[in-house]
């Protein structure tokens, strides 16, 4: 029986080395026999890289709330990738989640 991964979520402000954090934790899991991968929201996957592109997307006029509607929909599809991985045993580093959406909206 395959044990399930760790989901980890590094957490800042813009600029802080979240990115740069998410790169060494990786490394060190590797280093230690532990697969992992990269969540990096709201995008990762085709659709979400799609949505991603939208809510960057400054000349597209719109209201703050499509854009948390927006975040949304990308999350609810990385969550269904999520548990499929976990479930394999592959632990998961992301820079945000679910409650930068809470915190910053």
């Amino acid at each position: 029986m395959v044990a399930h991964g760790k989901y980890i979520v590094i957490e800042g402000g813009d600029g802080t080395g979240k990115s740069t954090q998410v790169k060494l934790l990786r490394e060190r899991l590797k280093e230690e026999g532990i697969d992992s991968i990269e969540f990096h929201e709201p995008g990762g996957l085709p659709i979400t890289d799609n949505i991603r592109k939208v809510i960057l997307n400054a000349e597209l006029q719109r209201d703050p709330v499509t854009n948390l509607l927006l975040f949304t929909a990308a999350r609810h599809e990385l969550w269904k990738s999520a548990r499929q991985k976990l479930e394999e045993g592959i632990w998961i580093v992301a820079s945000r989640n679910y409650f930068s959406t809470l915190v910053y909206q």
